[in-house]
Parts: C-alpha cells; sequence; structure tokens
C-alpha cells in the first residue's frame, strides 16, 4: 500500500510516511498505552542516550529510504533494506549477550536466502551496481540494525507502554523533522491520498505494535530481527493472490519453502 501510494501520489516521498507514523500511528499507539496504566520508567543517562540514539535512527529510517526507494532497482532495495537483521542479531548476541543457538542462526541464514529467492526477479548487473543511493541506503539499512539493538537496550529502563509513548515519539520527532519544509502543503493534500495514508497508518499501527509487543515478550532481539525477515515471502504470497504476481513461479516458491524452513528452526 505504501509502495503504491508513493508511485502514484504527488506528496514528497519523506513527507508521507511522516504523515502516517505522527498522525496515524502515534496517536492510536498512546491511547492503547495510556489504557493500560503500566507506565513504569527507571531514570539513568543510559536510558536517556538511548532513547536519544534509537529515536535518531529508526525515525530516520522510517523517512528516508521511501525517498531512496525511487532511484535504484527495486530487487536492490530489499536486499539492502534487509542488511539491518545481521546487524542486530550479532549486537543481540554480543554486546547484548541474548540466547541465540547455533540452529536458530542457521534458521536466519536460510530466512534470508529464501527471501532473497523471492524478492530477486531477475539477476543482473544493477543488482550489483552502487551509486550514491545504494550506499547511502547501505549506511541506513546498517544504522537502523543499530537502532533495533538499542530500541531492545532501553526497554531495560521501563514498560513497554512507557517506550512506546516517550521513544516512538522521539522517533516520530524525528520523522516529523526530516519533512518539515513540506509542512505548508498540507492543507492541500487530497481526501483520496488522506483515505490511503489513513489506511496505510491503520496497517502500520498492527504491524509497530505487533513487533513491539512480541520484542517485550521475548526479550530477544536478535530472535525478533529475525522473524521480520519472513516478510518478504509473505508479501510475495499476498501478491500472487491479490496482484496476480506469477512471475518466476518456481524460484519464487522455492524461497517461501526455504524461508519457511528457516522460520520454523527459529
Amino acid at each position: 500500500m505504501q509502495r503504491r501510494l508513493g508511485q502514484t501520489s504527488k506528496l514528497p516521498l519523506t513527507l508521507i510516511p511522516a504523515l502516517v507514523v505522527c498522525l496515524v500511528v502515534y496517536p492510536i499507539s498512546v491511547a492503547i498505552a495510556l489504557l493500560s496504566g503500566h507506565l513504569t520508567f527507571n531514570f539513568s543517562i543510559w536510558a536517556f542516550l538511548a532513547l536519544i540514539v534509537q529515536a535518531l535512527l529508526i525515525g530516520t529510517f522510517y523517512t528516508v529510504p521511501f525517498r531512496i526507494n525511487k532511484h535504484i532497482d527495486a530487487t536492490q532495495y530489499i536486499i539492502i533494506n534487509n542488511m539491518y537483521t545481521p546487524v542486530t542479531v550479532l549486537i543481540g548476541v554480543l554486546l547484548l549477550h541474548e540466547a541465540f543457538t547455533g540452529k536458530q542462526l542457521f534458521g536466519t541464514a536460510l530466512l534470508i536466502a529464501g527471501a532473497l529467492l523471492v524478492a530477486i526477479k531477475k539477476f543482473d548487473s544493477k543488482i550489483l551496481r552502487l551509486d550514491r543511493y545504494s550506499w547511502e541506503l547501505i549506511l541506513l539499512s546498517l544504522l537502523f540494525g543499530v537502532g533495533l539493538a538499542t530500541e531492545k537496550f532501553a526497554l531495560n529502563y521501563m514498560s513497554v507502554y512507557t517506550y512506546i509513548i516517550i521513544g516512538w515519539g522521539l522517533q516520530f520527532l524525528v520523522t516529523a523533522i526530516w519533512s518539515y519544509k513540506y509542512w505548508n502543503i498540507i492543507p492541500t493534500i487530497k481526501r483520496n491520498d488522506w483515505i490511503e495514508i489513513i489506511k496505510i497508518g491503520l496497517v502500520r499501527s498492527g504491524h509497530a505494535l505487533g513487533y513491539i509487543f512480541a520484542l517485550a515478550l521475548s526479550n530477544n532481539v536478535a530472535l525478533i530481527a529475525s522473524v521480520t525477515t519472513f516478510r518478504i515471502p509473505l508479501v510475495f504470497i499476498a501478491s500472487y493472490f491479490l496482484l496476480k504476481e506469477r512471475d518466476n513461479l518456481p524460484r519464487r516458491v522455492a524461497g517461501v519453502v526455504i524461508a519457511t524452513v528457516g522460520l520454523l528452526l527459529l
């Protein structure tokens, strides 16, 4: 949905994700957090630094890559965009001392391999070509992996509901800053674009809340980051039935099977 809006709308590409998270995702999430009543916070300098770092890295990743998407090959975008997974796993295991078995590591490798088989439409020189936008996306993806690990670290000092209010609030402030020069056109946004933004926001709310609660319950960012890679095979399955996208079917089905095996090993 977000990709379709980015391709059809004339709105600036950094404004769309900022509106989605600031006007839909954050209000819904804050309402749920306040209704829970479980707001705890153990202040320390480490908690403060973690909140700032995760906001800068994750908030930037929510906004800037959406603009980069139009400048590089779609396959290359998906490959680079998922570089955060091994970064998050490494930080989770090495620095946060999370439990991650050899079987789970193998499962993560299968998940990534299967996702790539699903995502890649063809093998050509575009996949290997690294221009300015590709390097920018590589840096952002690596930093996003660091941001996810920092997010997990911040949860050690507060409840998940407190983090939603403070941590996500800072993230979405960063997205608003990235798009500030386009705020003046918000009153001119057409009704159809608002409908799409709200629809994307509702879906994104479910995704964001599902992720953060899964992270809080599992207490293992390496595991959750690995599991999220399975979204690529899920997108293919949805597109097969809804968008009738059935090219390279044998290889993509093989990718789904491999990724599913990897997911089961996790």
